[in-house]
């Protein structure tokens, strides 16, 4: 319960200066008490949706820089520990709009039946969760953009790679259209064709000769002439 403890402490003053019966105070502080635990007990069901609501803002909070750490994966020590909270974070912050949602509408009901605004840490909590849901919106539509953002990024890089990669695949290398072998054939060629036309010339500068003069010519006519 909220209390004006300023205001408390003037009522209280002016009852004993007023000089009256003290049983008369004593009555109107069990009064105040009675009306406390009363409205303590009215409270409880807010204030428990409350500490479920804010348990798991903070887990989503959590949540948040959880997923900003790139070795969240890694093996290190403890790793699969903050792997379960993430799991059961997530399904926890899926639950955040219906718990708000739940919570304002008995924040109003409590409000209306009453007549007085629902006081929490001295604050209208009905302000305070509309200030939250705002807060929170305008965060999921950042996170919305970043991603976008960074899948747009993904994308381009992608069809970068598949037009660079594309022409690095089809460039030649080097002289890839040289027949293989051609340069060995012409030099192979060559000499054979310089002795073919030595053998040529040899021919052509040997007249009309018509059987070719056997080795041992001269050998055969001195022995004829001996014998002669």
């Amino acid at each position: 319960m909220d209390v004006d403890s300023e205001t408390a402490r003037q009522i209280l003053i002016q009852l004993m200066e007023s000089g009256s019966d003290l049983s008369n105070l004593l009555s109107s502080m069990d009064d105040q008490v009675v009306k406390a635990k009363e409205q303590a007990s009215s409270r409880k069901e807010v204030l428990d949706k409350v500490e479920k609501w804010k348990h798991a803002s903070q887990e989503e909070s959590w949540l948040d820089e959880y997923e900003k750490d790139d070795n969240r994966y890694s093996a290190a020590k403890g790793v699969h520990i903050n792997l379960k909270r993430a799991e059961k974070a997530r399904i926890l912050v899926s639950k955040i709009p219906s718990l708000v949602e739940n919570l304002t509408a008995k924040i109003k009901a409590w409000e209306k039946e009453r007549g007085m605004p629902f006081l929490y840490h001295k604050a209208p909590l009905l302000h305070t969760l509309e200030e939250y849901i705002i807060s929170r919106q305008e965060k999921q539509e950042e996170k919305r953009r970043s991603r976008e953002q960074k899948r747009l990024q993904d994308q381009f890089a992608v069809e970068q790679e598949t037009i660079y990669g594309s022409k690095s695949a089809k460039k030649p290398l080097g002289n890839a259209n040289t027949v293989p072998g051609t340069p060995n054939s012409r030099r192979m060629s060559t000499p054979s064709g310089r002795y073919g036309a030595s053998i040529g010339k040899e021919k052509r500068g040997s007249g009309h000769v018509g059987a070719a003069i056997p080795v041992n010519y001269v050998s055969l006519a001195k022995d004829d002439q001996k014998c002669g």
